[in-house]
């Protein structure tokens, strides 16, 4: 530890900004999870910007195999994504997906769980509101596709066993 306090040279991590590098340094020295404040946000965009951090902090614990830092970059990202809905959520990710979160089990699991939720409320939302027109990521509207037909398939199924299930005290000859 004594040899680490005396460190004066750069550390270069390649593509991780600012606000990024501090959560991994603060990780590395205490094994919390800290954001730097963000002056200038409100509490409506406080949600949205500290998930992109907790993205970016997840993304980069990814990369360099920080195990505990996932764990907390996760916890973040389940909370302050249940502040948000689907489209700010798409929003925050799609900018950086296919170079940062694709193949990943545990985001694939996080989006088709906020789809699920979304549907519930409402199941037309994803026929309005143009929501594949905001994805620009190929593999990100594949992975939201995939969610969403899987979530009209199981509604019409549902809807067709409804529909042929005998009516008690009804003959069916």
């Amino acid at each position: 530890v004594a040899s680490c306090r005396s460190f004066a040279g750069n550390i270069h991590l390649p593509n991780v900004d600012e606000s990024t590098g501090h959560v991994l340094v603060h990780y590395l020295y205490t094994s919390a999870y800290q954001t730097l404040d963000d002056m200038e946000t409100s509490l409506v965009g406080e949600a949205n910007i500290e998930f992109k951090k907790a993205v970016l902090a997840y993304t980069a614990a990814n990369k360099y195999s920080l195990r505990g830092l996932q764990q907390l970059s996760k916890h973040k990202i389940e909370h302050f994504g249940a502040e948000m809905n689907i489209f700010n959520v798409i929003e925050a990710i799609k900018k950086n997906f296919s170079k940062l979160l694709c193949n990943n089990p545990w985001v694939y699991n996080y989006l088709d769980r906020k789809a699920k939720t979304t549907f519930k409320e409402d199941h037309t939302v994803f026929t309005r509101n143009n929501f594949f027109n905001r994805i620009n990521d190929v593999a990100l509207a594949k992975v939201m596709a995939k969610c969403i037909v899987e979530l009209y398939n199981n509604k019409v199924s549902r809807m067709l066993n409804t529909e042929r299930e005998p009516v008690p005290g009804i003959s069916e000859e």
